[in-house]
């Protein structure tokens, strides 16, 4: 020890507010004793034993900094060992344990202040010794506190060598798991976006580029996914502690998370002010008002042969832009005042994802039971109430009949990525996110497989369903072309459906009830989701904030936020901000985290950790599917969606320059954080060391990359050690 260990220590009742001198230990030089600023960290008044002499052990967390100040843990009684966490700004103290005894620090009674000298630009690793502690610090070390039994010792000693154990929440029950990842997943994307996008890009046809698509990009990015966001129990940013350099990448699909997040709980808003209406009789959307002109009552049972389809509105039509959305013809004027019932509807959908995140995944694993099942019962009795109906046949062979000449269109390759993106929630972070909750060795090879089967089965059976009906429809209006009736995106949801369902014969209110409630559950599954993955990026930064402050704090900004989409203009903003802050932002983040986790980090080293964790090694065609075929294919429609690059219409209006600038802003903010957080990365490397190696070490893992759990960390940091 050093030499502060003949320092005066035993002296009755001393003040314990005498600083602590925090000497440097390096191997290769002496101590040396440079004294910076003061810093205070919580000790105990109750007096113990001298501390003079003790050990304070330093590592590296990149994470952290000095200016961020001391975290404020109470220091145990009996203290002879502190680990500190060096920033490149400085040190803090982060965790006091007591090895002699093993208390934890949270048994401690209470404490005052000691304060801690630490340099201002603190060397990384190695030990520091406390040489001047003047407090009388005396107790019997052979005697645990009163505050800790023999059976609380015995757990810890059993926590400690815990495998299982991640220092963060975990699922209750691994089938919660399961079932939240298939509430994400299956969303509304699979009831109105896959129907439409199949039906424009080769109906049957459409499937064979989508199960290939599925194949070689969907599932090898969400079984990789699984695997280290498991591994590494950290969130879609943290995760990047793999590789600094790219740490942008997860901050990047933050602001794109935020986006979709936002505009998903406006359109949800819209859903549950549906479901309300559903509740009437007759359905409000069933018939005309005097003022909407070449208006057709949704209710009617006519044969259409007096229908002119070149005006064909129906009250479905008008009812979704008139009276729910108020829409405007133009944005010129502004966005218009907010829809206070909508605000209402938003109000509450908040309030719901914020009550089932209140307590973590804990809360959210429980809900998962309804969330993911409750659909697919809606689903079976509506697609058995479709395939019933006059005209479904003809609904279902329109979905099917294959285009084959799409096939060679590279629009429709497109297509189907960015469906596979947006039914499976890839690349988003949420995946990582969710499966970070996992224990370690759970076997997410058999999740993985199950969830993409599950939701490219949910997708066909929702377009099955969606387009029975239609064909229904346009049985009733007389027309063998059910193409005439089918409206793409939210349309097909808000006035197809509704217009389909208002010509039913009987019990209209119950299937209007069954379908929107199925579309609501669908949506408040997806936005748990997305909610808990910026969440979590923040827990994991912040970890002295209570989770519910955070979860309050995230609801209410995107509840304010989401206000813009209850506004009569609120559709133009959804378009805009949906193709500039989500699909763009998130295909270019998504080939910038496959090249770091496929090319940078290595398929070799992927497989080596997963054979760490799991006890095999992914076969030959994942490992080909990450290294080779994935990213490449990626990147190839990525520069294609560039070269067919169109500014974004909405039904055929044209944006102002200045909200095309405003859309490219948001696209800039997403991808510029890859730069932005490269440099920070490179700064933040000590500048002792030439530019080159500081550059290069940006690119390799922090020393703290690995499981979480301490006692996996080490065993992983000497496996490494033997296949390096």
């Amino acid at each position: 020890m050093a030499s502060g260990a003949n320092n005066p220590a035993f002296e009755a009742d001393t003040d314990p507010a005498h600083p602590i001198q925090i000497i440097h230990v390096n191997p290769a030089t002496p101590h040396t004793n440079q004294m910076h600023e003061s810093k205070s960290v919580p000790s105990m008044r109750d007096p113990t034993q001298d501390l003079t002499g003790s050990t304070v052990t330093l590592t590296h967390d990149k994470s952290e900094s000095l200016e961020q100040g001391l975290d404020m843990h109470p220091i145990s009684n009996t203290i002879s060992t502190a680990t500190l966490t060096n920033g490149d700004y400085g040190s803090r103290i982060i965790l006091v344990e007591d090895k002699l005894a093993g208390i934890p620090i949270e048994s401690a009674p209470p404490y005052d202040t000691l304060d801690v000298n630490l340099n201002e630009k603190t060397p990384r690793g190695g030990i520091y010794t406390v040489t001047n502690y003047a407090v009388n610090i005396r107790r019997n070390i052979d005697a645990a506190p009163p505050s800790l039994s023999e059976k609380d010792l015995e757990k810890k000693d059993v926590d400690e060598e815990d495998e299982t154990s991640t220092g963060r929440d975990t699922w209750g029950k691994e089938i919660e798991f399961l079932l939240s990842c298939i509430a994400m997943s299956v969303g509304l994307g699979n009831v109105w976006r896959f129907p439409f996008i199949a039906l424009d890009n080769g109906g049957g046809a459409f499937v064979i580029p989508y199960i290939i698509v599925l194949i070689i990009i969907g599932k090898p990015i969400y079984y990789m996914e699984m695997l280290i966001g498991q591994f590494s129990s950290r969130g879609s940013a943290k995760v990047y502690d793999m590789c600094p350099a790219f740490r942008g990448v997860g901050l990047g699909q933050l602001v794109a998370l935020g986006v979709v997040t936002t505009h998903y709980s406006g359109t949800m808003s819209i859903i549950l002010s549906y479901l309300y209406d559903s509740f009437k009789a007759p359905l409000p959307w069933a018939h005309c008002k005097p003022e909407w002109k070449d208006c057709i009552n949704a209710s009617d049972h006519g044969d259409g042969s007096n229908i002119n389809f070149t005006n064909y509105h129906t009250s479905a039509e008008y009812y979704f832009q008139r009276e729910v959305l108020k829409e405007k013809d133009t944005i010129h004027d502004g966005l218009g005042i907010p829809n206070y019932r909508l605000v209402i509807c938003l109000f509450i959908s908040w309030s719901i994802v914020a009550g089932l995140l209140i307590k973590g995944v804990k809360s959210s694993g429980k809900a998962s039971y309804f969330l993911a099942i409750f659909p697919y019962v809606v689903l079976g009795i509506l697609f058995t109430r479709a395939v019933t109906l006059p005209g479904a046949m003809k609904g279902l062979e329109y979905f099917f009949r294959p285009q084959w000449d799409k096939l060679f269109e590279p629009k429709v390759w497109y297509n189907a990525v960015t469906q596979v993106f947006f039914s499976l929630s890839v690349c988003f972070g949420n995946v990582i996110m969710y499966s970070s909750y996992n224990k370690f060795r759970h076997n997410v090879s058999r999740d993985a497989a199950i969830i993409t089967s599950i939701d490219t089965f949910t997708s066909l059976l929702a377009g099955s369903t969606v387009f029975g009906i239609l064909g229904h429809l346009a049985y009733k209006v007389g027309t063998d072309d059910v193409g005439i009736v089918v409206k793409g995106g939210p349309g097909l949801a808000f006035i197809s459906y509704p217009d389909a369902i208002a010509k039913f014969d009987w019990f209209p209110q119950g299937f209007s009830v069954l379908f929107f409630f199925m579309l609501y559950t669908l949506g408040i599954g997806s936005n748990v989701a997305m909610t808990s993955c910026i969440m979590t990026i923040f827990k994991d930064k912040f970890k002295h904030i209570a989770h519910w402050k955070i979860t309050m704090s995230i609801a209410v900004v995107m509840f304010s936020i989401a206000i813009v989409y209850t506004t009569p203009g609120g559709q133009f903003v959804l378009e805009l901000v949906d193709h500039h802050g989500a699909t763009f932002v998130v295909f270019f983040l998504a080939i910038i985290e496959l090249m770091t986790f496929c090319w940078i980090y290595g398929v070799k080293r992927l497989c080596d950790d997963v054979y760490f964790m799991l006890g095999y090694r992914p076969n030959v065609i994942w490992r080909m599917c990450w290294k080779f075929i994935t990213p490449i294919v990626m990147i190839v429609i990525f520069i294609y969606s560039l070269i067919s690059l169109k500014p974004v219409t909405y039904n055929g209006y044209v944006y102002k320059d200045s909200h095309y600038a405003i859309g490219w802003c948001i696209t800039a903010l997403g991808i510029s954080q890859v730069p932005i957080w490269a440099t920070v990365s490179f700064l933040r490397q000590p500048k002792a060391e030439n530019s080159v190696k500081r550059f290069l070490n940006t690119f390799r893992p922090l020393p703290n990359w690995g499981p979480t759990n301490p006692v996996l960390l080490r065993k992983y940091k000497e496996y490494i050690t033997t296949i390096d």
